[in-house]
């Protein structure tokens, strides 16, 4: 599996550089361009966003090339069940001209697929009348579907700081073969590896400089693999607890459930875009307190370097409490409650420190 994983990150790290450094970066100039001027832009300069075109390559012939004999069943499956959306997302990075909701309805493709190849769902859950409802097959099916799907394009939306969605994915990835070998099921840990690790190649170039990033075909692929990795532990092993796998996942979930409550609550579209997510409120606060309104590009990358520790305590917490429903649901909680408190908090400071800007920029 040595050989495996260093291809992988090999593989990555080369076909990266030969993406930003060849004719491959002036494809979709204007769109770079464009992406600057978008309301959620956290970079500075024209980037590439196909950076899930050599991931995918690393994973996928390192899978077929070299892991072919590591890997079981269901992870084949798992990763041959990404097409969907991997092609949908790539059409998304080269021409920007697919709708968040065929993304997203690309990624309930992907969840419909890996289900009837796979034959499982998550089918239990902690109070026991969740876990009812949960073994009912339409409803369970249902869920799982959507679930993975939003799981999906979370990640999506934690693609914009240099570093932050490569890294989390390689903690989350990291967190999943751990709770993979204590639950028994080492099966699961030869692909979680090579994924790891070909983010790992990939993470040399997005951070802390950003030349490259995982764009739709990346995120969204990367989201379903391993959101249906932790639906497969959740549904082969009754001792693995959903709400240990909830908290290894915790922050784009949070992320992403926070956004979608904050917009409702505005009257905006759910698929409408804002500068209210938790990175780009961190990044900001740089900014204002530290850095400067101006130091966009130094801002980026110490955001990242800020959150990953807290993402990785939450992943850390679902890997201790794996087996323990009462406790991860508990520490589900009181992480929930802490990130809306956070969140919150640095809204105010940023209004507070705004309103001082602008009356010092009065009186001078």
């Amino acid at each position: 599996m040595l050989l495996a994983i260093f291809s992988a990150f090999a593989i990555s790290l080369l076909t990266c550089f030969l993406v930003i450094f060849s004719g491959w970066t002036s494809m979709g100039t204007h769109f770079q361009q464009s992406d600057l001027l978008a309301r959620q832009a956290a970079h500075v300069r024209p980037t590439p966003r196909i950076g899930g075109l050599p991931l995918a390559a690393s994973v996928v012939l390192v899978s077929v090339l070299i892991g072919s004999g590591l890997l079981d069943y269901h992870s084949a499956i798992i990763l041959f069940s990404a097409l969907p959306v991997f092609l949908v997302g790539l059409r998304e990075d080269m021409y920007r001209d697919v709708s968040s909701r065929a993304r997203y309805g690309a990624a309930i493709l992907s969840g419909l697929l890996a289900l009837s190849l796979l034959g499982f769902w998550i089918d239990r859950g902690a109070p026991d009348w969740f876990g009812a409802l949960m073994a009912f097959a339409p409803i369970g099916i249902a869920l799982t579907v959507f679930t993975t799907a939003s799981y999906s394009h979370a990640f999506n939306l934690i693609d914009g700081l240099n570093g932050l969605c490569s890294g989390t994915s390689i903690l989350i990835a990291s967190g999943l073969a751990v709770v993979a070998m204590q639950s028994g099921h080492p099966e699961f840990v030869p692909l979680l590896m090579i994924i790891a690790a070909g983010l790992g190649g990939f993470f040399l170039w997005n951070f802390p400089f950003g030349r490259i990033f995982l764009g739709d075909a990346g995120a969204y692929s990367i989201g379903h693999i391993l959101s249906w990795i932790g639906v497969a532990l959740i549904a082969t092993t009754t001792d693995v607890s959903p709400w240990a796998i909830m908290l290894i996942f915790f922050w784009p979930l949070a992320d992403t459930l926070f956004a979608i409550y904050r917009r409702i609550t505005s009257g905006q579209p759910i698929d409408q875009p804002d500068r209210m997510h938790f990175h780009q409120l961190v990044m900001r606060a740089l900014q204002m307190t530290i850095l400067g309104r101006n130091a966009k590009e130094r801002a980026n990358p110490l955001a990242t370097l800020a959150l990953l520790p807290l993402i990785g305590t939450t992943v850390a917490t679902g890997v201790v409490f794996w087996n323990n429903d009462a406790a991860a649901g508990m520490a589900l909680a009181i992480y929930a409650m802490l990130f809306v408190g956070l969140h919150r908090g640095l809204r105010i400071a940023a209004r507070q420190m705004r309103l001082r800007l602008a009356r010092r920029s009065a009186r001078s």
